[in-house]
């Protein structure tokens, strides 16, 4: 199974550059990928987000990197679900976006049973990265309704737990994150906002490292 491929993309969006994991990936051989549009192999529910993506970190100041998640669809119509880790990378004076694709297909049906063990608990509860603490995994149903967002929007990279932090707050909040991984258990009680800017109870949070997929 191909794990992951990388590629090179311009500021219009075509791919400069892909790997060989990519052209197999894809179903498109290395010469014939250069000058296609990426969004080519994003499927269609998920290809605005993609392009949004993409404009985000074009429009960024400096060298910034960031990761997304959507479905991937091949030429002959396979589709993958794929975690894309991107960063700016600027040459000779263009912008451009290096980016790996990984295949995190069986990853996510392992996360899609831990969602449904989340579900059952009748609190506002998260998982995150192992390698990244602040990046959110899974969510429960209770955190679903808590921030009024589904949580393919937090998976995918589209919005942030952080993102409902009131700003008063954010400095603290991103220390407890931060630290819970040495620290293993702590609390903390911090204010979220709506997306109507409405100031929302302090929520008092809890957290402990847990096995994860």
């Amino acid at each position: 199974m191909i794990t992951e491929g990388v590629v090179l993309i311009g500021k219009n969006g075509r791919i400069a550059f892909a790997n060989n994991s990519f052209a197999e990936l894809s179903g498109v051989d290395n010469h014939a990928l250069t000058g296609m549009l990426f969004t080519q192999f994003v499927v269609r529910q998920d290809k605005q987000r993609v392009e949004r993506f993409f404009l985000h970190l074009i429009q960024s100041l400096g060298t910034v990197k960031d990761t997304t998640e959507f479905s991937f669809k091949n030429r002959s119509g396979n589709e993958y679900m794929v975690e894309m880790n991107a960063r700016t990378l600027t040459h000779e004076k263009k912008i451009n976006i290096l980016a790996s694709v990984s295949d995190i297909t069986e990853r996510r049906k392992k996360r899609n049973k831990l969602k449904k063990l989340l579900d059952l608990i009748p609190e506002v509860v998260l998982t995150t990265a192992p390698e990244d603490c602040t990046r959110i995994v899974n969510i429960s149903n209770a955190t679903e309704k808590l921030c009024a967002i589904p949580s393919e929007a937090f998976t995918s990279g589209s919005f942030h737990i952080f993102d409902i932090v009131h700003p008063d707050d954010f400095d603290g909040v991103m220390r407890f994150y931060n630290d819970i991984i040495v620290k293993e258990f702590d609390s903390l009680e911090y204010r979220i906002i709506s997306f109507t800017i409405s100031l929302s109870p302090s929520i008092k949070k809890r957290s402990k490292p847990i096995a994860g997929p």
